[in-house]
């Protein structure tokens, strides 16, 4: 089970950081569900038959967020939680539904984490150069790049053991 949640979580890294540009033109809306797409059937192959409740990410995707991105505020790393919780929040509710109630709770926490993981990232990382260029496009070239990668794997890793919950508790 360990190597679903694995793979589904680098699948959903790539996805989530490909989302932010290298799989198309910045920020487009198709590039954008294509890659939402690709994440549900991740989580989908490692969560079972719920998993496509990750497709509910969908209903925000068209909602600009950069000028939190960079932490240059005291409130960026605030309204980024509020953001990742806001992104979260459809799919918890159809997991609570449909689901365990826990499970719903500790995706939520997962979205809270998209502030702190903004925040370190622009903190441990300074440079905007092209570190990882795959395909004439730059797949890691600075912090909110690092962040999307992060977020991407923490989010659908996130997903798939919110539902291993019920066996911790």
């Amino acid at each position: 089970m360990m190597i679903h949640v694995i793979l589904s979580a680098v699948i959903g890294a790539i996805a989530w950081r490909g989302r932010g540009g290298p799989f198309g033109l910045p920020g487009t809306i198709i590039t954008r569900v294509l890659c939402v797409l690709i994440i549900t059937l991740a989580a989908r192959f490692a969560a079972g038959p719920l998993g496509w409740l990750m497709a509910l990410h969908m209903l925000f995707i068209w909602v600009g967020w950069a000028d939190w991105q960079r932490m240059e505020r005291p409130s960026d790393v605030l309204m980024m939680s509020l953001r990742g919780l806001l992104q979260t929040a459809p799919t918890a509710a159809a997991v609570w539904y449909f689901g365990p109630h826990a499970a719903a709770y500790a995706y939520l926490t997962v979205g809270a984490l998209m502030g702190p993981i903004y925040f370190a990232a622009n903190r441990l990382y300074h440079s905007n150069e092209p570190r990882i260029v795959i395909g004439g496009k730059a797949w890691v070239d600075g912090p909110c790049s690092i962040a999307e990668l992060v977020f991407g794997f923490v989010i659908t890793s996130g997903f798939v053991l919110s539902f291993q919950i019920d066996r911790l508790l």
